[in-house]
């Protein structure tokens, strides 16, 4: 064995499933890494750490390591060690989707993993001040109560993925395993964030948003005040795509050459009269063919808002999400005898919580 087999199947107090499903998280977080998953390292660490589950979960039920095709399909015919082997994958993806962090998800929304099957509920406090009013014998009063609370709560619904896993492809140097596990987690992670965006991004994000439908310099200004002000907080920040903070761009540069060169030499505009414009990247699935134009073009985050934030902690959206990846094995027949078919369902869903007020802008001109 090599050294990091040997650490993983050490027995001086260590656990071999445990040390197993660690080396596969830390090699699908490799794997979304750009820097690393095309280096030699990554190479090395994707095929030892292969060979390092493979060869405990043949340890598990007492058989001989694979070192050809054929020994991967004795052992993946054998229950135990399919078992043992489709937990450690289960294990690799509960643990990757609570650990990775997406930063496109952390601007836009808090989030919350809770235990299976069970929902979160926040509380949402009023942030009115008492009405201060001119004193008479005998006037009424407002009176505003001093604690008002409101629930709202989020309960996680399951979806699902489904993947084959080329088992007898398993001890080739080109079958990347982290990968295969990374593809997973990107694709609850694509969806994840379309669910935040296009809740956010929306005429309807009520009842904490203001909603602008046509651009203007004066609302603008007047609109991040108002947001500043509702949350007694130092300043706002606005994020859109690329693609959003163009058409605001075309629209705030009339006023001289320096906003122009900027706008053409960036795309956009850093800053617009004075908020900071922050750049969201925009995701797509590649699950659908290349489309011929455009206009067809499927993207997760939507390209004619941008919003409106204020510096507090409280993001406008909520995500509740399961902290455990459910794992179900179609039978072997289905598809091919040398591949093994997995339906991966993990539960979340998204709502509007907050007591921070932001806003939502249009792109269209008024």
């Amino acid at each position: 064995m090599n050294d990091i087999q040997n650490m993983y199947f050490s027995i001086n107090g260590g656990n071999e499933a445990t040390m197993a499903i660690e080396a596969g998280v830390a090699l699908t977080m490799d794997a979304m890494d750009k820097s690393k998953s095309n280096t030699n390292e990554y190479a090395k660490e994707n095929h030892d750490v292969k060979s390092a589950i493979l060869n405990f979960c043949a340890d598990s039920c007492g058989m001989q390591h694979p070192a050809e095709k054929k020994d991967l399909i004795r052992l993946f015919s054998n229950t135990t060690f399919e078992s043992m082997f489709n937990s450690i994958v289960a294990e690799i993806q509960s643990v990757v989707m609570v650990r990775a962090q997406s930063p496109q998800i952390m601007a836009m929304a808090n989030v919350v993993n809770v235990d299976a099957g069970d929902s979160y509920t926040w509380e949402i406090d009023t942030k009115g001040l008492p009405v201060v009013q001119r004193a008479s014998y005998t006037s009424n009063l407002s009176l505003l109560d001093g604690y008002a609370m409101q629930g709202i709560t989020i309960t996680p619904i399951p979806y699902t993925v489904g993947t084959h896993i080329d088992y007898i492809r398993m001890l080739a140097n080109d079958y990347d395993f982290g990968r295969e596990m990374a593809r997973v987690y990107q694709a609850f992670m694509y969806h994840q964030t379309t669910l935040i965006a296009n809740s956010i991004f929306s005429a309807t994000a009520t009842p904490a948003a203001l909603y602008k439908a046509t651009w203007n310099s004066n609302d603008y200004v007047k609109m991040s005040e108002v947001i500043s002000a509702y949350n007694n907080a130092n300043g706002v920040t606005a994020y859109g795509t690329r693609t959003a903070w163009n058409a605001i761009g075309a629209l705030a540069t009339a006023g001289g050459f320096t906003t122009r060169d900027q706008y053409i030499e960036n795309g956009f505009l850093q800053k617009v009269y004075g908020v900071d414009s922050v750049l969201v990247e925009n995701t797509a699935s590649l699950s659908a063919p290349i489309a011929a134009t455009l206009a067809n073009v499927a993207l997760g985050v939507p390209t004619n808002m941008i919003v409106m934030l204020s510096n507090v902690g409280d993001k406008p959206v909520k995500l509740v999400r399961e902290n455990y990846v459910r794992v179900q094995r179609d039978d072997q027949n289905a598809g091919s005898l040398n591949r093994i078919a997995y339906k991966y369902f993990m539960s979340y869903d998204v709502g509007i919580a907050t007591g921070a007020h932001f806003a939502v802008q249009n792109t269209t001109a008024a």
